[in-house]
């Protein structure tokens, strides 16, 4: 897979991993493989029981990214809440020509961060750590007589992968 991505530039790299994995991992739920809610396996691991869950399709993806060549300021692992399946969801955000794009294992078609509608982020790990998000927006810099705005509509994305630059 990191080979057939390294013969490849920019959206076409992303596309092929992305694309790869996708159809390399069956999904399953830790549950069932492990018989624990939640378990983050390494690709090694994922791809040795051929399934894995969000995450494990995340993780697998940002590591072979990372090894075809995409710099590792350019990627994240985002947490989500997935707000229509009410659940907690990972996906990789990949930096394009200044544009964050969302691999998902829910499907192949890679789409701009501001485009998605049904998650909002809760944590970026990234090279740096791990970064938490909140709804509430950073209020310390404004004088104590400003009015504040009631926070964030958490309707998209945009602008929420790109907080850790």
């Amino acid at each position: 897979m990191v080979d057939a991505g390294r013969t490849r530039d920019g959206r076409a790299r992303l596309g092929e991993i992305n694309r790869e994995i996708n159809l390399a991992i069956r999904p399953m739920s830790d549950l069932a493989q492990f018989g624990e809610i939640d378990v983050w396996s390494s690709p090694l691991v994922t791809f040795y029981r051929d399934a894995g869950d969000c995450e494990d399709y995340a993780i697998a993806k940002f590591v072979m990214l990372g090894m075809a060549g995409v710099p590792s300021e350019d990627l994240r692992i985002v947490v989500l809440a997935d707000t229509i399946q009410d659940e907690g969801h990972a996906v990789v955000a990949a930096r394009l020509d200044g544009r964050w794009l969302i691999l998902d294992n829910r499907r192949m078609a890679m789409v701009e961060d501001g485009s998605v509608r049904n998650y909002r982020p809760l944590f970026v790990i990234d090279q740096n750590g791990i970064m938490k998000y909140s709804d509430v927006p950073l209020l310390g810099y404004l004088p104590d007589h400003a009015v504040t705005p009631a926070g964030l509509n958490g309707t998209g994305l945009r602008g929420t992968v790109a907080a850790s630059n």
